[in-house]
């Protein structure tokens, strides 16, 4: 969603790219990547590892918003309720210590 309403505020769109693969699993892109595979549009944290050991390199683009909201939802009265809060805990700890 962020790289669209960026593409469009720029008069562009996916279409205007000869090929683009979406694939929803980090565990998927990661290796394509690294191997050469095109370029991605990921959270920083998720490719912090190959981004230190130089497998990746970051592009900066002018203008392209990189922070926004992250909610989370689950069902109410789910018997996972203090797990999925303890997650968010996690990563808000996580979050603080990287700032």
């Amino acid at each position: 969603m962020i790289l669209k309403e960026y593409l469009h505020r720029h008069g562009y769109t996916i279409k205007d790219f000869p090929h683009v693969c979406t694939l929803n699993s980090y565990h998927a892109i990661l290796p394509l990547l690294t191997d050469g595979y095109g370029i991605s549009f990921l959270y920083e944290m998720v490719a912090k590892k190959e981004l230190a050991a130089g497998q990746l390199k970051e592009i900066m683009i002018p203008g392209l918003q990189n922070q926004h909201e992250l909610n989370m939802i689950w069902r109410k009265h789910s018997i996972y309720k203090d797990d999925y809060l303890e997650v968010l805990k996690d990563f808000n700890d996580f979050l603080l210590l990287a700032k």
